[in-house]
């Protein structure tokens, strides 16, 4: 009932219609008869001011009718109920003061509205947000000039068409079924929503808008819609997105594990290929799932030396690259070099960059070699024993042989036994020879060969 109040009043003494100013009339008239002709002389001057009074809170013009059409109502009257002019003369300063007070009030008001009105109306029109108002159904029935300045526009080209119509067609389902919910739930609050409007000239440019609900006011009865380009901002973040992606595939397309992760390995921000590749698990269990944890990986002899590692290169101390250990999901070890990477977030938090090497290939190569190299080595070792020992069980029977051999040549002989002697002499020396030779390359390959010196003729060589 309060709310419904001054509405009567505005309908009564506000509207600049002939019909409510012919109301205005008749109830001054019947407030003044009542006033002069049942009420007390002391009272009388209260109640046929209250029209204008009430009249004052709407609009200064009916306040003015109402207490001229009283005063001259009240001057008809008064030689029928009194006849003391002075009294006659109160009540018409009374009338006239506060109908000029009343005009002084109402006209600083209006000048403060009028003022308030056309600071929002510059702002609203020179204001590069898009500001509209739709009905329930959708339908455009106010637009701010930006509408002009942005999409290029016109009044008469929108005004009562959907609003709808000028988004893309991959939006408009998403921003009218949003539109439908705010409008008819009276739960439902104005939330954000990007969506692409088509420009004049046939391009697209994105926005970002939110609604407020007016369904109840007079002048809108749907929402108020607010809306802010950000064309340039969403190339931009297009831009950045490709770049990243850019950036992403050339870290997969390389055959080096890397990750980005907290300090401790519980959260994983990236990984490429080649990391999912070594450890056995998938971009998905390792950076969404959240069960993947370094603890996972590292042998427990060496997880205290890796974390302490890692928190130093948090702190912004150097670690040098280091051979760790790790074990995949298949239960496999591998062997790789560890180094780290610092970077920060916009929030200023610390986050790892680990870039691995897997020289586990590398190390059972080197295992292989090893093996390998070792028992080359103790083969060349048995080899020279065996050379020598060979060596020593010929040169001692020899040296029989060439002894008896020379004391039989110091024999008595005939001719042809002396010359038989001398070839065999000669041919056990030359085997003798031989066996020293081998026994030389047994004490090199040993380590343990003494060069001889002897004086030689260059030319006899």
């Amino acid at each position: 009932m309060v709310k419904q109040i001054p509405a009567l009043f505005r309908k009564y003494f506000a509207a600049p219609s002939i019909a409510n100013l012919t109301g205005v009339i008749a109830i001054s008239i019947i407030t003044s008869v009542f006033a002069i002709f049942l009420m007390p002389k002391q009272a009388n001057t209260l109640v046929i001011l209250l029209p204008g009074i009430l009249a004052l809170f709407v609009a200064w013009r009916a306040y003015l009718l109402s207490s001229l059409v009283m005063f001259i109502c009240y001057v008809l009257f008064l030689p029928f109920i009194e006849s003391d002019l002075e009294f006659a003369q109160n009540i018409a300063i009374w009338i006239i003061s506060i109908g000029l007070l009343s005009f002084e009030i109402i006209y600083r008001l209006a000048s403060r509205q009028r003022f308030s009105e056309a600071y929002y109306r510059a702002l609203v029109q020179n204001a590069n947000d898009l500001t509209c108002i739709l009905d329930k159904n959708g339908l455009l029935r106010y637009m701010s000039p930006s509408f002009y300045r942005v999409l290029g526009y016109t009044e008469a080209e929108l005004l009562g068409t959907s609003a709808f119509a000028l988004m893309h067609p991959e939006d408009r389902p998403i921003v009218q079924k949003r539109f439908n919910e705010s409008i008819n739930n009276a739960n439902e609050i104005g939330r954000d929503v990007e969506f692409r409007l088509r420009h004049h000239n046939g391009t697209v440019r994105w926005f970002t808008g939110s609604g407020v609900k007016k369904p109840n006011e007079p002048m809108i009865r749907g929402m108020i819609i607010n809306a802010r380009d950000i064309t340039e901002r969403k190339q931009a973040e297009l831009e950045l997105a490709a770049e990243h992606r850019f950036v992403a595939s050339i870290i997969d397309a390389t055959s080096q594990p890397l990750c980005v992760s907290d300090v401790l390995g519980n959260r994983y921000y990236y990984v490429n290929a080649a990391y999912c590749e070594l450890v056995g698990y998938s971009q998905n269990e390792i950076m969404i799932e959240g069960n993947f944890k370094l603890a996972n990986l590292i042998p427990p002899e060496d997880y205290a030396k890796v974390l302490n590692y890692r928190q130093q290169a948090v702190a912004g101390v150097h670690v040098k690259p280091y051979l760790s250990h790790m074990i995949n999901r298949l239960g496999q070890q591998k062997d790789v070099w560890v180094n780290y990477g610092l970077v920060h977030d916009n929030n200023g938090e610390h986050k790892l960059i680990v870039t691995l090497t897997d020289i586990t290939i590398a190390k059972q190569t080197e295992t292989a070699l090893k093996l390998a190299r070792d028992k080359a080595e103790e083969a060349s070792k048995l080899k020279s024993q065996f050379l020598a020992t060979i060596s020593h069980e010929l040169r001692t029977p020899m040296n029989a042989i060439l002894g008896y051999t020379e004391l039989l040549l110091d024999s008595p002989l005939d001719e042809n036994q002396r010359d038989f002697a001398r070839t065999a002499y000669e041919a056990g020396e030359s085997l003798l020879d031989i066996i020293n030779e081998i026994l030389d390359f047994a004490r090199i390959e040993a380590g343990k060969f003494v060069l001889d010196y002897y004086e030689f003729d260059l030319e006899d060589i």
